[in-house]
């Protein structure tokens, strides 16, 4: 009796080792919606939108009144992410390597934005480039 329980609990274990196996793989080959597939989903056209329009008052801020002797011209990126309710919450500037003027990223990441976006119910986040001037 007992080698028929040991080869009972090794069929059960072999068994559910492989439907664990099988339901992982079926979940692995299948596109799941995830938090993070929303997050990707967000409203581009909006953010843009609202890229674009900040664009003059950063210029204002940060381009007219760098050193003009010193400033280049760049190309940025803003990275913002967004609640379900369209509500700000991270807002940043990230330099194009090679091709963006430190000092200008600078002023441009004191300044403070509020952006709001229709709601979506879910969190969402893009980057958005834009140039100076």
């Amino acid at each position: 009796m007992h080698s028929t329980t040991r080869l009972t609990l090794l069929c059960a274990s072999t068994i559910l080792a492989l439907a664990v196996g099988q339901s992982a793989q079926a979940q692995a080959t299948q596109p799941q919606a995830t938090d993070e597939g929303a997050k990707q989903t967000s409203e581009p056209s909006a953010v843009s939108t609202l890229v674009t329009q900040a664009r003059a008052r950063w210029i204002a801020s940060c381009w007219t009144t760098a050193n003009l002797a010193s400033r280049k011209e760049g190309s940025y990126l803003a990275v913002l992410a967004f609640d379900g309710n369209g509500k700000l919450l991270i807002s940043g500037i990230s330099e194009v390597r090679g091709s963006s003027d430190p000092g200008i990223a600078q002023c441009l990441r004191r300044l403070s934005n509020d952006f709001r976006i229709p709601a979506t119910g879910v969190p969402s986040s893009s980057e958005v480039p834009f140039d100076i001037p």
